[in-house]
């Protein structure tokens, strides 16, 4: 029995821990919130209930109605689920703008140079047809409604027009470019954390490349130590050879275009027009897509 005394006093203080766990409470799982931020609910949640707790009777309820309180929440579930307090909440409508119709019948206009592809029309005239070209701030969709032949009745202009469009970026490239190229001279710096206090000379050139690593300085107690050096570089002109390194600035050129493109554009196809003038060279990259154009 003596030599079960430990394993047994040891059972006694699981079983206490276990039990002590199970009636604290040590988080929150906050979800079903889109727009209001989660640090916002949080905070009133807090400024209620202090966590860790041990063993308290959470008034939910009441947690329920000052979650509510919060603009833009319009519903809210509080329940404990072991030791986490879950809430769900249930967030308003977004208030929608509002247009007088009596008075307001603006038309659509094309924001491209484009020819149609799709359109939806929910209300008013549309003045132009799929296939059809069109420039940019041209009518689409008039707002008004035939009754007859001669006869209109306003009405707001209404529905999605979608079409082709052709993006363009030029890059002009010369027979010579400027690079900076290091002279041989460099400059070492040693910051120490523990010195912070101490200032450390200013680099001495006018243009550099700096290279930083962390080194330990000393023997028994090194020091950490942000070690810096400058290289000294000149402004150099070089010859440059657009054809050596056409296809890498054809395809960075792409990347770049692709990264401007808007976020609803779906790509079509791409392609390129090389123009020389003396030794200059022009890249001129095109790119097809269709977005919607009003």
């Amino acid at each position: 029995l003596k030599k079960r005394v430990g394993a047994i006093v040891g059972l006694v203080f699981f079983i206490v821990a276990i039990t002590v766990y199970s009636l604290c409470v040590f988080t929150v799982d906050i979800s079903g919130n889109e727009i209001v931020d989660t640090d916002v609910i949080d905070e009133r949640i807090t400024s209620e209930t202090k966590l860790p707790l041990f063993n308290a009777n959470i008034d939910t309820k009441k947690l329920e109605r000052e979650i509510m309180s919060i603009e833009g929440i319009s519903s809210a579930s509080v329940s404990r689920i072991g030791t986490t307090l879950k809430v769900v909440v249930l967030e308003e409508l977004p208030r929608t703008s509002i247009e007088d119709i009596r008075t307001v019948f603006l038309p659509i206009k094309s924001k491209y140079d484009s020819v149609i592809t799709r359109m939806f029309v929910t209300c008013g005239t549309p003045l132009v047809k799929v296939g059809q070209p069109v420039q940019k701030g041209q009518l689409l969709i008039a707002p008004y409604i035939m009754k007859d032949e001669k006869t209109t009745v306003e009405s707001k202009a209404g529905g999605e027009v979608y079409g082709k469009v052709w993006l363009k970026k030029t890059k002009t490239f010369y027979p010579e470019t400027i690079e900076f190229c290091r002279t041989g001279e460099s400059f070492t710096v040693y910051d120490i954390k523990a010195f912070r206090w101490i200032n450390s000379p200013p680099n001495p050139f006018v243009y550099s490349e700096k290279q930083t690593e962390i080194i330990y300085l000393g023997g028994i107690v090194p020091l950490r130590a942000e070690k810096s050096v400058y290289f000294e570089t000149q402004k150099t002109v070089v010859p440059f050879d657009f054809d050596s390194c056409g296809d890498t600035l054809i395809k960075e050129g792409v990347t770049e275009l692709e990264g401007e493109l808007p976020e609803d554009a779906v790509k079509i196809r791409h392609w390129y027009e090389i123009k020389r003038l003396d030794k200059i060279v022009q890249l001129d990259i095109y790119y097809e897509v269709e977005i919607r154009i009003n």
